[in-house]
């Protein structure tokens, strides 16, 4: 544990990026919405024909909730002084006064008054108490802030009764946070509340972009943890946002559980920390790194390059290993970044020719780790090994010359960040060569056009004459007369795509062919499966069945690993759990009750209150946890409800 703080201070890298990708996917709406706050200077200006302004947050299935963006747009919002944000929950509102009075409540609070109660503004002019849920309140505390607009927002406006909300609507500005439909919500509303309101919708971003932006920014970003998700992990992730639509805060906590538990779990850890920690790793970390496989494999290949000195060196010295390691590991991190730059190279590709959703980012980096699209030759022929690059390649081979232009301009800025590498050959100088001669073959083009259009009415009458000629021509003479910057065109295009061959072929690799990628990624799905996807019903039976299990005390343990029988010392609803299971459908209580005084009542003595009460809570629970419950055909008996492993 000596390298604890080492990881703990590599753990709290990752935690304000979350919040900077949430913000930077809801930019656009939060800028909208303040924009419209902001844009009513007064009620009385722009309520003259009884119309408030209320803004109405609407997503799709898919979209983000809408807490998310009010969560920024109150961020934004706390700058002005001139303007009060409060929320309101359907939870802390069930009618009208309670609704004025929470109001009130949060509007002292925001101005550092936390106790209403004490208020000064509970004072009118005549220094009469007002009441809790009087907007007089409110006012008072607005004029003595200098306050000029009050905001409400209801975040889950569905939840709230329609009368209250019909109510509410004559008070305030409202922003109203819609989960559903604008049509629902609508219905909700009595005719004289919607001719009151003077709507504005703002369309949430969907939760798919912001979950692929946090992912990347999470893998890809230089600044945080030098550790990857493994393929298998990332499917698991995908799948469980598709299938679920958990918000953005689970996968983001999903994500630090994977980083916890791979740098408290796994030894090998201590090598990624050794800038930030002086302690050197003892001889049984060195030890381990010996028996990963990929050691083993670096081993051979040394060994085949004729390198047996370097491989001794590295079996037999543990200084030696660690530099070899300090030196393996920036390596395999440089050739990381051409991995992560080619995903992202691929995904800008896939976004400009395919309109596919399987082609996204995260799903695009576990094919690549996993090695789904990894290109072994350099031959024109590599374009067939995945159907995705193969039409890419495709569509690039008939794409406009602009199109082209942009795409290599991208593709040069990218391939300038990535650090020097002595495997990949392919350099931002290659695309660049290819964007200059199609940048020129441009220009010629429109030269060109310019001039036959100069032309085009000194020879109109000799083209006439020309054409009546020609009827049919033979497909030789349509080859002939073709341009020529179509085939220049075509040839760089071309160019273009064996470029591309050769940066994938090399670039994108699987993560097992990275030195040391046991330390490096992080690919194990049991952890995050029993954590995320919990299953309560399997550890509740296993918890009364087995009690020592959580317990840890001797006198609930059996007395062999063959001894399943009751004890009087188990908790009583464990005993009763397992009388519970030797019985029917139909469980008589009185029968029950002799069976659970057997058991348990010699341990209490003659108090056969203490056990029956015992007894009685025991039922208590296990109906509370939905096992039992009242019959209807006879009075002195319950029913039994689950099966152990049903």
């Amino acid at each position: 544990m000596r390298h604890r703080g080492a990881n703990d201070s590599a753990l709290l890298t990752l935690i304000p990026y979350d919040q900077e990708v949430i913000g930077r996917t809801t930019e656009q709406a939060v800028k909208d919405v303040s924009q419209f706050v902001r844009s009513q200077e007064s009620l009385d200006a722009t309520c003259s024909d009884r119309k408030l302004p209320t803004g109405l947050l609407v997503g799709e299935r898919s979209s983000i909730a809408p807490s998310v963006v009010l969560d920024e747009i109150e961020k934004t919002l706390r700058e002005d002084r001139k303007t009060t944000f409060i929320r309101l929950q359907s939870s802390e509102c069930p009618n009208l006064k309670a609704l004025l009075k929470v109001l009130n409540q949060k509007a002292c609070s925001s101005r550092g008054n936390e106790d209403i109660s004490n208020s000064v503004a509970l004072r009118s002019r005549n220094s009469a108490k007002l009441l809790l849920y009087d907007l007089q309140i409110l006012q008072d505390g607005c004029v003595a802030e200098a306050i000029e607009k009050v905001i409400v927002v209801l975040d889950d406006s569905e939840a709230f009764d329609g009368g209250l909300l019909a109510d509410a609507i004559h008070l305030f500005k409202l922003v109203f946070g819609i989960a559903s439909s604008l049509e629902l919500f609508e219905d909700r509303l009595s005719n004289t509340a919607i001719r009151c309101i003077d709507g504005q919708q703002f369309s949430l971003p969907a939760a798919t972009t912001m979950f692929d932006s946090v992912f990347e920014t999470c893998v890809s970003s230089d600044d945080i943890l030098p550790l990857q998700i493994g393929p298998g992990l990332c499917e698991s992730l995908i799948d469980r946002q598709t299938n679920h639509l958990q918000s953005v805060e689970n996968f983001v906590r999903a994500i630090k559980y994977a980083y916890m538990c791979h740098y408290y779990g796994n030894a090998g850890t201590v090598f990624l920390g050794q800038a930030t920690t002086t302690d050197p790793p003892s001889k049984e970390h060195y030890q381990a790194i010996r028996n990963t496989d990929s050691f083993k494999t670096h081993c051979e290949k040394l060994h085949t390059d004729g390198q047996s000195d370097r491989v001794r060196a590295i079996l037999e010295s543990n200084d030696a290993l660690h530099d070899e390691i300090v030196q393996q590991v920036d390596e395999s991190r440089n050739e990381l970044q051409w991995t992560l730059g080619a995903i992202s190279v691929l995904q800008l590709l896939a976004s400009t020719f395919l309109a596919d959703r399987d082609a996204t980012w995260p799903k695009l980096y576990s094919q690549a780790m996993s090695g789904r699209l990894e290109c072994t030759t350099l031959t024109w022929s590599t374009r067939m090994e995945h159907p995705m690059i193969n039409h890419i390649l495709i569509c690039i081979k008939g794409a406009p010359a602009p199109v082209l232009t942009h795409l290599l301009s991208d593709i040069e800025d990218k391939l300038m960040t990535m650090p020097p590498s002595d495997h990949i050959e392919i350099s931002p100088d290659d695309f660049r060569d290819v964007r200059d001669e199609l940048v020129q073959l441009e220009d010629g083009r429109e030269a060109s056009d310019d001039d036959s259009t100069t032309s085009k009415g000194q020879g109109t009458n000799n083209t006439i004459r020309k054409s009546s000629r020609i009827t049919t021509p033979s497909r030789k003479n349509a080859a002939q007369r073709q341009p020529v910057h179509n085939t220049k065109q075509s040839k760089l295009a071309q160019q273009f795509c064996l470029h591309l061959i050769a940066y994938f072929s090399k670039a994108l690799r699987p993560y097992k062919s990275f030195f040391l990628h046991e330390i490096l990624f992080y690919n194990i799905k049991a952890a995050h499966r029993d954590v995320f996807t919990k299953n309560p019903r399997i550890a509740i039976e296993h918890g009364l069945a087995n009690p020592h299990h959580y317990l840890g005390c001797a006198c609930c343990s059996p007395d062999s690993s063959e001894d399943t029988g009751l004890k009087a010392s188990q908790p009583p609803t464990a005993v009763l759990y397992k009388l519970y299971l030797d019985c029917g459908a139909l469980i008589n209580v009185a029968d029950l009750w002799h069976a659970f005084n057997q058991a348990v009542g010699q341990q209490y003595g003659e108090d056969d209150k203490l056990v029956m009460a015992l007894f009685y809570r025991g039922l208590a629970e296990l109906k509370m946890l939905g096992m039992i419950k009242p019959s209807r055909k006879k009075v002195d008996c319950v029913e039994k409800l689950a099966w152990k492993g049903l």
